[in-house]
């Protein structure tokens, strides 16, 4: 197993909110990790109850101080918000607490670009990027709203910055969307020709930090990164089921799934698992530790009916039973359940029998 070195360089002062009501514990916590995941300190985190957003700067006066407040006591580097908010109230927050500022959509994309190891994950973050970038410019980039043109200037007479800026963007995810084609084809293609080889092929999906990376490992035998932290692992990879009777099985861990991913994410990622619905099988790994564990079932099954792949034959694997053995034993969806531990291989060689007997 591979072993990470995470060197924590940052301290931030988490705020979560919500509207009308108190942010739930099981979003505050999952935030806070995704905060340990970017290798960040939580400071402090502030809760917030909106009862109206404040179309300049997002939050009420009252509650910046009360994050600058928080900030200078605590001697944080930046600040993160756990809902995406536009480019303008970033620019105003990070005016008034006097420290940087990363909304959700921010923190998503610095981590996917620290995670990021193949040429494909690389180029699926730069699409991301350039997608929020868009999104950006219509919102709030109103700074960029000037004329440019003329002699030795681009974008022709008369034409607006913005107008320039977005075209260029434009092109930009152009480019990279064909890059990305070329790649997922050649997948698709490597896929289909184990297919006709008879090649049996299961994809692992799951909830982010769920343990597929660590299920993937002990089922395959590899040393692949793996952590106790969300989205350690970005990049799909392919390795061969290890078993006794030679059957050649092909396991596909692939990105863990989140709730509340941005829209301009979302279509990112999403395009990267088009394969799953050409596999044979489907293992939906599932953290049975977690309390809200349904509820992040229902995200990933979400995620499943917008690659069209949610009637493919599913297996349902609650990991980590190690730390609840006193926990029902329900099958709540599927007859094909498993519940093991990848920690310490309780019920593994059960899951490995049955994947053998199915293909």
């Amino acid at each position: 197993m591979i072993k990470s070195l995470l060197k924590i360089t940052r301290s931030s002062i988490c705020v979560c909110s919500d509207f009308n009501k108190k942010p739930k514990i099981p979003d505050i916590v999952e935030f806070e990790s995704l905060n340990l995941s970017y290798a960040t300190r939580v400071a402090f985190t502030c809760l917030f109850n909106i009862k109206k957003v404040n179309s300049k700067h997002y939050f009420t006066i009252s509650q910046i101080a009360l994050i600058k407040q928080a900030a200078e006591e605590t001697c944080a580097t930046m600040v993160t918000l756990n809902t995406s908010v536009q480019a303008s109230q970033v620019k105003q927050l990070t005016k008034l607490i006097g420290l940087p500022v990363l909304d959700r959509t921010d923190l998503l994309l610095a981590l996917f670009e620290d995670r990021a190891r193949s040429s494909t994950g690389k180029l699926q973050v730069e699409l991301a990027k350039y997608k929020h970038q868009l999104t950006q410019l219509v919102r709030g980039w109103t700074h960029l709203e000037r004329q440019k043109g003329g002699i030795a200037h681009r974008g022709g007479p008369g034409e607006k910055q913005i107008e320039l800026d977005r075209r260029i963007l434009r092109d930009k995810i152009h480019t990279v969307q064909k890059r990305l084609k070329v790649a997922q084809k050649t997948r698709l293609l490597n896929l289909v020709s184990r297919q006709k080889s008879g090649v049996f092929n299961a994809a692992m999906i799951g909830y982010t930090n769920a343990g597929k990376s660590t299920l993937f490992n002990l089922l395959t035998q590899s040393n692949t990164f793996q952590e106790n932290l969300l989205f350690a692992t970005l990049d799909p990879l392919s390795r061969r089921l290890q078993n006794a009777y030679f059957k050649h099985i092909i396991l596909t861990d692939t990105v863990g799934f989140i709730q509340n991913m941005p829209n301009e994410l979302q279509e990112t990622f999403y395009d990267t698992l088009v394969e799953v619905k050409y596999t044979d099988l489907i293992l939906h790994v599932v953290d049975y530790t977690e309390k809200d564990y349904m509820k992040k079932i229902y995200v990933v099954q979400d995620a499943l009916k917008k690659i069209d792949a949610a009637d493919k034959p599913t297996w349902i694997v609650y990991n980590k039973v190690d730390s609840c053995l006193n926990k029902l034993h329900v099958a709540e969806f599927h007859t094909r359940s498993f519940y093991v531990s990848a920690k310490t291989g309780h019920h593994i060689e059960q899951l490995r029998q049955a994947l053998i007997n199915y293909a």
